[in-house]
């Protein structure tokens, strides 16, 4: 049986893997005098063009998928009925 968790390592992976094992450590460690502060979305300056309403679009339905036509000679080869709702 191999041993999987004590094979040979040269010294700098070692030391590379120490190194990355305390950066993930250190950058979960959260110290109050080294917090940093929280980030904050920009706020929108409110103008009169900013108030006006937009106005209402028409009416859209999307396209529907009402059956699947397939040929029994070639089963790869489909046809799609789409109700278009126009």
């Amino acid at each position: 049986m191999k041993k999987v968790f004590f094979t040979k390592q040269s010294f700098f992976s070692r030391i590379f893997n120490v190194l990355i094992m305390l950066g993930f450590l250190l950058n979960n460690l959260t110290l109050p005098n080294l917090s940093i502060s929280p980030a904050y979305a920009q706020s929108i300056p409110i103008t009169s063009s900013t108030l006006n309403l937009l106005n209402a679009s028409s009416a859209f339905s999307t396209p529907m998928l009402t059956a699947i036509k397939i040929n029994p000679d070639n089963p790869l080869d489909f046809e799609f009925l789409i109700d278009l709702a126009s």
